[in-house]
């Protein structure tokens, strides 16, 4: 009974000992930025860097690569600080609000434009600059933006039309697989090469199951990452419709193309390949662990390492905790989508992905009034050139960003895939859309719903979400062409003084593009009312 006792005092103890931790953390996160902008510690100048990483690896990679720039710059000092992601876009706009932000901020993804444009540097005139730092590499001479091996993709902000930050590492979805659990199910120390393979290797797991008395579901999965799975499903067997739609570029329509051309009756769920990706949808899920989608991400994690799934969706960012947690092998592929070839799901399907999911990594930027602000441009050059990356990478373990620089062990066969086709248009993105699709996803993958009983309900409330999609899209962007003119109009005036150059053109350049994406698009949102 006493023992009882104790445990029940344990249990009633833990969420606050998890709150206290929790708000030790944000208090030692807030004492190091209460720190005045540009202060001088130990005689050096100190740059502070903050960021929600906090996966194994991240730190120490941005610390290796902070102690190999101070030997060559004593007068600075590199300072992380680290807060739970949970919390970051609150400390993040309190921070910029209050003044007391630091020096190196990783950006929120979407993070709102008119924030962006108030308080972190654009930095179009740096980036088509040499990286000083790749000096007698080959990368030397390039752009900075042209040593990223995605391009600067996650840097450019559309609706600034500028480049708004640099990363150090790249993301990649991917498949993770329990090495023995393959090798007792199918016999084989590979994973699936392909997606019929995986089928067939998910077919195994009743038997097995039924033969060893266990439970373990195909996938460890949670509602974020199935939503995420289904997206990428979806988009791999919307390439053939993506093309179709496109305005003659040869690439695959956008989202909002998407979108403006379902309101417009150019294409719907009637089609048989998306009817086929829905079915896929529905097969696939049966593997899911029941109530996947009241799951989060801590409990998928915890089921893989716990040997309850055969496979984990995830990214390259989860590789090195779960090196660390699992107490088997852990295998890592990329994440398989269904080919042309493939006799039920390939239909829509144009030939494989040059890259599955090549996300870049959210910007780190550099806060507009940070005095330390030149300083702070600098590391960045040195974090993400050729040695400081290679120096990150290797202590992180994380996929690097700099063109060139191996991968870490393991992870060498999700770099950059350059031959291939680009992926179809994403369904799942616009706010609205994807919470009607939400709404419905248990008619889809429940045992007594089905494809029919999903698009009853989707196909009748899915074209008012994409028209508020849209709209709120357009409004977005029309702020932001608004907001760009004067820059636009102040750089033509410097241009005929001999400044500006490129960036300038390319910025006028990039606003007349989305202007006439913009009238298109809003043209087609008046025709499908």
């Amino acid at each position: 009974m006493k023992n009882r006792d104790v445990v029940e005092k344990i249990k009633a103890a833990l969420p606050w000992a998890g709150l206290a931790m929790l708000l030790a953390v944000f208090g030692v996160a807030a004492a190091r930025v209460a720190r005045p902008a540009g202060a001088v510690a130990d005689g050096r100048a100190v740059i502070r860097i903050a960021h929600w990483q906090l996966e194994a690896g991240i730190r120490q990679g941005i610390d290796a690569a902070a102690r190999a720039y101070e030997a060559m710059h004593s007068d600075v000092r590199i300072e992380q600080i680290l807060v739970p992601e949970r919390v970051y876009p609150t400390w993040l706009t309190t921070r910029l609000i209050g003044g007391t932000a630091p020096e190196i901020i990783e950006l929120v993804p979407n993070y709102d434009a008119a924030r962006v444009a108030r308080f972190f540097r654009p930095l179009g005139a740096e980036i088509d600059r040499p990286n000083p730092y790749n000096a007698g590499t080959p990368l030397e001479g390039l752009a900075w933006r042209n040593t990223f091996s995605d391009g600067l993709a996650s840097g450019y902000h559309e609706e600034l039309s500028d480049y708004y930050g640099v990363g150090p590492f790249t993301g990649s979805r991917c498949l993770y697989y329990n090495k023995r659990l393959l090798r007792e199910l199918t016999g084989a120390e590979h994973p699936p090469a392909n997606y019929a393979e995986l089928e067939a290797a998910l077919a195994r797991l009743p038997e097995f199951n039924a033969r060893r008395g266990t439970a373990v579901a195909g996938f460890a999965m949670h509602r974020a990452s199935a939503m995420a799975l289904f997206n990428d499903l979806l988009a791999a067997q919307m390439q053939r419709l993506g093309t179709e739609l496109a305005r003659g570029t040869g690439l695959p329509a956008r989202q909002d193309e998407l979108y403006a051309a379902r309101l417009a009756g150019r294409w719907d769920f009637s089609r048989p390949e998306l009817r086929a990706a829905l079915e896929n949808l529905r097969e696939l899920s049966a593997t899911f662990p029941p109530g996947f989608a009241q799951l989060g991400r801590e409990d998928a994690m915890l089921a893989f390492v716990q040997g309850r799934a055969l496979f984990l969706f995830s990214g390259t960012w989860d590789a090195t905790n779960l090196a660390a947690q699992a107490d088997f092998p852990v295998g890592v592929t990329r994440s398989i989508t269904p080919g042309a070839e493939h006799p039920r799901f390939g239909a829509g399907v144009l030939g494989a992905l040059a890259s599955e999911d090549r996300s870049g990594s959210p910007a780190f930027s550099v806060t507009r009034d940070a005095a330390q602000a030149e300083r702070a441009i600098d590391f960045l050059r040195f974090l993400t050139s050729e040695p400081g990356n290679r120096i990150f990478s290797a202590a992180s373990g994380w996929l690097p960003s700099a063109t060139g620089v191996p991968g870490p062990a393991g992870l060498e066969d999700l770099m950059v895939k350059g031959e291939g086709y680009p992926r179809g248009p994403a369904l799942l993105g616009g706010a609205d859309t994807n919470l009607v699709f939400s709404r419905h996803l248990a008619r889809l993958t429940s045992p007594a719903g089905g494809v029919d009983a999903f698009l009853a309900g989707f196909e009748a409330e899915s074209p008012a979400a994409m028209r508020g999609d849209l709209a709120r899209s357009l409004k977005g962007a029309a702020e932001g062409v608004r907001r760009d003119d004067v820059a636009i109009a102040a750089g033509r005036v410097l241009a005929t003084l001999g400044e500006g150059g490129a960036a300038q053109e390319r910025r006028a350049q990039s606003q007349n593009e989305r202007e006439a994406a913009m009238r298109a698009l809003a043209g087609e949102l008046m025709r499908g009312r």
